[in-house]
């Protein structure tokens, strides 16, 4: 099977030295996602504020300079020199071997996920189990890990990428032992001109809620012509993932310490996500309230910093590619607005419009993160 030029890099590439994802071929069709319902945080508000109240204490403690971690060591050793080292060589201990009950134990956690995700709705919580059973899917996505990364998308930013394999270009998502140093997962076309993504063996037994991170990244990828080094496209998948590990560690804090190096990656792109803040804080990507996003470590000035030079350049200086269902989809349940290509424009859209998390949220994902953070500061706030 030979690798269309699509894209170096991935999923992850940006928060971690070790890559994760990269691109591909044709639009795929995919319905409108639905919005997740997130929990409510453990913040205590000052007697009697809730609501906007509550809300508008977290963004007084937003508004602050980045949160310094207590625990580098949930980290990549990129950002954090002191946090321990990944392993040099596959295969990487993501987990327990695969065995007969590991299906029966992610049919558990999957309804589980989404018990908590519809409220308890049978309905709901049947129709996206059924997701997991379906023929198709079963026929494009065998492994039952990767089957259940796909379908836990179901419900957050982006449901869509489901539609891009059940009925999208995407032929097939499947394990092959890529080398030591490759990326994590690629989208590829393969000889019968179609696309299909595939995914590190070494990451065979990771938590599938960490690998649908690397799955939707991927199925951003449509375009075979992203040859461009610094490629918008690779960016604009990487804001978004962080924001898709968010919904899901909202879910369940305890993904943040695994202490695996998919665990450890994505939590560094979420880092930088929360940390990337303006004076108001709002969430950003191309300014911050400080010098380094990542106190203690980098420095890294803004989220796009550690990819300025590397894949994405930005004002201007980085090729476009067309976009696709999956990118307007995303881009729409994130900021509410309407985005047709990977381009500076839908950039900044996705710099200056982020909606998906009020104050309260990002406050709890610092907290899941094991950030220090400050008392919110006297005043009306930004």
């Amino acid at each position: 099977m030979t690798t269309s030029h699509l894209r170096r890099v991935t999923g992850l590439a940006l928060a971690a030295a070790a890559s994760l994802s990269a691109p591909l071929a044709a639009a795929a069709p995919a319905p409108k996602a639905a919005a997740i319902s997130l929990p409510a945080d453990d913040m205590s508000p000052a007697p009697g504020a809730s609501g906007d109240g509550a809300d508008e204490l977290a963004r007084r403690q937003l508004s602050q300079q980045p949160f310094a971690p207590t625990n580098v060591d949930l980290f990549s050793p990129r950002f954090y020199p002191k946090a321990p080292p990944y392993p040099k060589a596959p295969p990487y201990p993501e987990g327990p071997p695969p065995t007969q009950s590991t299906e029966a134990k992610i049919v558990r956690q999957l309804k589980k996920t989404f018990t908590q995700r519809f409220h308890g709705n049978e309905p709901g919580i049947e129709a996206a189990l059924a997701l997991y059973r379906d023929p198709v899917l079963k026929q494009k996505v065998p492994d039952p890990n990767l089957r259940a990364s796909l379908v836990v998308l179901k419900g957050t930013l982006a449901d869509s990428s489901i539609n891009a394999i059940k009925n999208g270009p995407f032929t097939a998502i499947s394990w092959v032992p890529l080398p030591s140093g490759m990326e994590g997962a690629h989208a590829i076309t393969g000889p019968d001109g179609k696309p299909e993504i595939q995914v590190s063996d070494r990451y065979k037994n990771a938590d599938f809620r960490h690998l649908a991170v690397v799955l939707a990244h991927e199925t951003l990828h449509q375009h075979p012509e992203a040859t461009n080094p610094a490629n918008v496209e690779e960016f604009i998948a990487h804001s978004l993932e962080a924001l898709i590990a968010g919904q899901l560690y909202l879910e369940d804090p305890g993904l943040a310490t695994q202490g695996t190096e998919l665990a450890r990656s994505i939590n560094s792109a979420l880092l930088l996500r929360v940390n990337d803040r303006d004076t108001h804080g709002n969430l950003r990507l191309l300014t911050a309230n400080a010098s380094n996003i990542t106190p203690g470590g980098g420095p890294f000035a803004t989220f796009v910093a550690p990819a300025d030079n590397g894949y994405y350049a930005p004002h201007g200086r980085s090729t476009p590619t067309p976009g696709n269902k999956q990118l307007r989809s995303f881009v729409a349940n994130v900021t509410g607005q309407n985005v047709s290509a990977f381009d500076d424009a839908t950039v900044a859209v996705l710099d200056t419009h982020q909606k998906i998390f009020s104050p309260r949220q990002i406050i709890q994902l610092a907290r899941i993160l094991q950030l220090v953070i400050p008392k919110p500061i006297r005043g009306s706030g930004g």
